[in-house]
């Protein structure tokens, strides 16, 4: 598994209002002068988050994946079951959801560990099997 760094999931775009040169031109009673851009600093570009659409990457992956984001794992854990999991279990939980993104395949590891510490948890076991 390749890990992809935070600073990575990033793209720079040509800043338009200086079309990438960094430098502007400003005219002041009259007269014509090149300044620093003030849409990109200087700097011609501009960087901007990486956003990625994990719904339509699903559609277009074979049907061995089934990538999920782990908030809606949090979210269908009930509070009571999980106040009663063991220490170990929290730890392995919390490692999971760390993740951020996971593929919950049925035949995965994910799966496997999610369905080994929910196991004796009805409402959030079919929960997670639903997902």
């Amino acid at each position: 598994m390749r890990i992809i760094p935070m600073e990575k999931l990033k793209i720079e775009r040509v800043c338009q209002r200086c079309s990438g040169t960094g430098v502007e031109t400003v005219v002041i009673d009259g007269v014509s002068t090149e300044i620093s851009c003030v849409g990109c600093g200087g700097d011609g570009a501009m960087e901007s988050p990486l956003y990625i659409d994990f719904t339509a990457m699903n559609a277009k992956l074979p049907n061995a994946f089934k990538l999920i984001f782990t908030y809606q794992i949090v979210e269908v854990i009930d509070a009571t079951e999980y106040a009663a999991l063991v220490d170990a279990a929290k730890d392995g939980l919390r490692i999971i959801l760390s993740c951020g993104v996971v593929d919950l395949i049925h035949t995965g590891k994910i799966y496997l560990n999610l369905m080994a510490i929910f196991g004796s948890s009805p409402i959030t076991k079919a929960a997670i099997e639903a997902l």
